[in-house]
């Protein structure tokens, strides 16, 4: 560890390091980032803390080694072996978060603050690192641990609901008040996530408690549907637990007296229970926000018609074929005939309170789409339509409705097909990540989806990362030497297109987007 930085924040000091010049960033002639890891938000949500709200930390005597990451959340055991997994899982330390900061000194740089993803029950701040975003564009990054699953979202009506959220709400608030002593500006600061991360953010935007805490959204692929977060979705899932650890509904006490690990483990049963199918029917009793009167009054997507949030700078978009992610990887899903493939579009159909007798008709909305995709087989069009249905329209939807009220809303999509197996993925769920982060492998060994740096990938990443630091310092993803970029608006819906080349397009796949409108919304 060389380089040694200690900072004094206002609960005591925080010991990090200026990190020598990484490999991946030696075209910058910076020294290195400097890296702050594990530093503690909130007190140890444990016994008579375990499911209730975060408790700002205790200030600290001495100076905290913060060289290291701290614990993560705890998540289902049958997860254990993705990448990451090597990280200390901790229900007592888990909340804490990590700064990557280019220089200590008063320059008040803009705040990118990272929520992850995983579906409310698995991933972690420490999965990403920050230093080619921050260096390249002079910003300090921020990535935060939050509770998951039950720990994060139990919900029993007045007792407890949503205290995963509430942690973010914790870490942002730590932020705002310490990050200046990091080279960052309190005021300054843009919070973004995917997949989970996404929802969480657009759902911080209209949280009565998050109000005034940032001033920018980016949401990766993770829209809040209109059929999600239902309290008796969350209740099911509660009891369902419960009843599985020998608790009686509602004994909140009694919860709190069980370990970690079995609480964990019977969570684990519980997910890897769940077919396949089930689980992208995106509506199960599972454990996730809920609409509750203490915490979320009301569902996101009624506070965007309202104009709730408007104050705030948004962009949001999604990857073109996020679905397969989970069919790709799932032999079963390969046998998915025209039968699956109709029940399926009933459940979404059923989801939104719509007739499900209409399934037939978007189905063949989609064989029938103008040549622009080449959807040959059930599972080829399932992929479609349940991307669509979970991430693209949706993603739509809220840019549509904020840019009713806020000029500077902008819309995306990704479209370059990483190369794994020949292609299958397509451009599925999460590759962007890396190429927004800036952290694409040098060598030829990929990690599952994400490519290898090569010319073309490391322009589409410069490129993303560019436009990404540019929207936290200005609000305007607009920046010199790229396309320009226009805000998004109803009557033109210019999208920007992330792929080999990245271009602007004025309603992608639009033959589509109007089936979802007439049928649906």
């Amino acid at each position: 560890m060389d380089n040694k930085i200690i900072v004094n924040t206002k609960l005591g000091k925080v010991q990090g390091y200026r990190a020598g010049i990484e490999k991946y960033i030696s075209s910058f002639t910076s020294p290195g980032v400097i890296k702050f890891k594990g530093i503690p938000y909130a007190e140890p949500p444990i016994n008579g803390l375990r499911f209730k709200p975060p408790i700002p930390r205790k200030p600290w005597k001495g100076t905290l080694d913060a060289t290291k990451f701290g614990p993560i959340a705890p998540r289902p055991e049958f997860l254990y072996k993705l990448p990451g997994s090597h990280y200390e899982q901790s229900e007592a330390e888990c909340l804490n978060l990590n700064i990557w900061t280019p220089n200590i000194d008063e320059k008040l740089r803009p705040v990118m603050l990272w929520i992850h993803g995983g579906g409310f029950f698995t991933g972690s701040g420490a999965h990403f690192e920050g230093s080619n975003l921050a260096l390249r564009g002079n910003i300090v990054i921020v990535t935060i641990n939050y509770r998951l699953g039950p720990l994060g979202f139990l919900y029993i009506p007045d007792e407890t609901a949503n205290v995963g959220l509430l942690d973010q709400i914790a870490a942002i608030i730590w932020v705002k008040e310490n990050i200046q002593a990091f080279g960052g500006d309190p005021n300054d600061i843009t919070i973004f996530g995917q997949s989970a991360g996404a929802i969480s953010v657009c759902i911080l935007l209209t949280m009565p408690a998050a109000k005034n805490l940032f001033q920018r959204v980016i949401a990766q692929s993770g829209p809040p549907l209109p059929a999600d977060f239902k309290p008796s979705s969350r209740i099911e899932a509660t009891n369902n637990l419960m009843t599985n650890l020998g608790v009686k509904s509602g004994n909140i006490e009694d919860l709190r007296k069980i370990r970690t690990e079995k609480i964990t483990e019977v969570h684990s049963e519980l997910l890897k229970s769940m077919d396949i199918l089930d689980y992208l029917s995106f509506n199960l009793p599972y454990f996730g926000p809920v609409i509750e009167k203490n915490t979320l009054p009301t569902h996101p997507l009624e506070k965007f018609k309202k104009g709730f949030e408007s104050d705030s700078e948004f962009l949001i978009g999604s990857n073109l074929d996020e679905a397969t992610t989970y069919t790709a990887t799932d032999p079963n899903l390969a046998m998915i005939d025209d039968k699956i493939l109709v029940k399926q579009t009933q459940i979404y159909l059923s989801a939104l309170d719509k007739d499900i007798n209409l399934a037939d008709k978007l189905i063949n909305l989609y064989k029938n789409n103008n040549g622009k995709r080449k959807l040959n087989t059930p599972r080829k069009v399932f992929d479609a339509i349940c991307s669509d249905y979970a991430f693209r329209i949706p993603s739509i939807l809220y840019a549509e409705l904020h840019s009713r009220f806020q000029k500077k809303t902008y819309m995306y999509l990704f479209k370059w097909r990483t190369p794994l197996d020949n292609g299958k993925y397509g451009a599925t769920h999460a590759l962007e990540v890396p190429f927004m982060f800036g952290n694409l492998p040098e060598k030829d060994e990929r990690l599952h989806i994400f490519p290898k740096k090569n010319e073309i990938t490391e322009r589409l990443s410069n490129n993303m990362m560019d436009y990404w630091v540019s929207f936290a310092r200005n609000g305007d993803p607009n920046c010199e030497g790229l396309s320009k970029w226009p805000s998004y608006r109803a009557d033109k819906r210019s999208t920007m297109i992330f792929d080999t080349k990245s271009e602007v397009i004025n309603a992608p796949f639009e033959y589509e987007r109007v089936a979802w409108k007439e049928l649906l919304y």
